[in-house]
Order: C-alpha cells, then structure tokens, then sequence
C-alpha cells in the first residue's frame, strides 16, 4: 500500500525535493547527501524538510493527519551533539560495556555520560543505535 501511495506522490514532488530525498536515501547521511548535490547543510536540509513536508500533505490529503510526526532519530547522529550532549560512538560504547563488565554500575555510568539509565542500557543492549565514529564517518 505504502509503495503505491509513493507512486503517486513522487512525481507531484519538485525536482529539488526528489534529488534530496533521493540522495539521502543513497547515501544515508544528511552532510553526504548534501555534498553529493553540491549544496551546503542548511540547504540541503530546507530541501528535505520542503520534501518532507509536502510527502506528509499528499500522504494525508482526504485524512486527518497524525498530531505528531515522528522525528527521523538519524538526525541526531550526524552532528555528534544532542542538546549540548556529546552522542555516544560504538567505540564509546565498548569501552562502557568494558567498565559495566568489570563493575560499574549503570547509575554511575548514567551520570558520567548525561544519558539516562534507561536510554544508556538501551544503547549497551544495541536496542538502539550510536552515532557513527568520527574516522566512519569522515
């Protein structure tokens, strides 16, 4: 169903809104995708948002929207801050689950890193993704 509706919404998106969506789809990364289009950050990110945006009004044109639209979590992983808080990388992360391994307990851990316990056991679980090292990432 969702890729029928695709169908018939890409060709209703300008040239610009698909060549952003499309690089982000190829590459995976907002800077990466940009770069690839030849555009700074701040624009290829009003590009996506402009295409975003106009998917969610298509997508729900003879509906009542959703209140919320979820966030795209990858979005949080390319700057390497959240809020003033440095994401944790996979590298960070062995080095946690060394120390949780030899004693530390996650409360500790949890302050240490401003993450919640709930949010850091996540991560050590690989419930949920860290942003990228930086070498990876470059």
């Amino acid at each position: 169903m969702e890729s029928l509706t695709l169908t018939q919404i890409w060709p209703l998106l300008s040239l610009a809104q698909q060549q952003a969506v499309m690089a982000l789809a190829l590459t995976g990364d907002h800077q990466e995708a940009a770069d690839s289009l030849g555009l700074t950050l701040i624009a290829f990110s009003g590009r996506l948002k402009n295409a975003r945006r106009r998917v969610f009004q298509l997508w729900y044109e003879h509906e009542t929207p959703p209140r919320r639209r979820r966030l795209d979590k990858r979005v949080l992983t390319h700057s390497g801050t959240w809020q003033g808080r440095r994401l944790l990388t996979e590298s960070d992360l062995e080095r946690l689950r060394s120390r949780r391994n030899n004693g530390a307990t996650l409360q500790a851990l949890s302050e240490e890193t401003g993450y919640s316990k709930a949010g850091l056991s996540n991560l050590l679980a690989g419930k949920r993704k860290p942003a990228r090292d930086r070498q990876e990432a470059a």
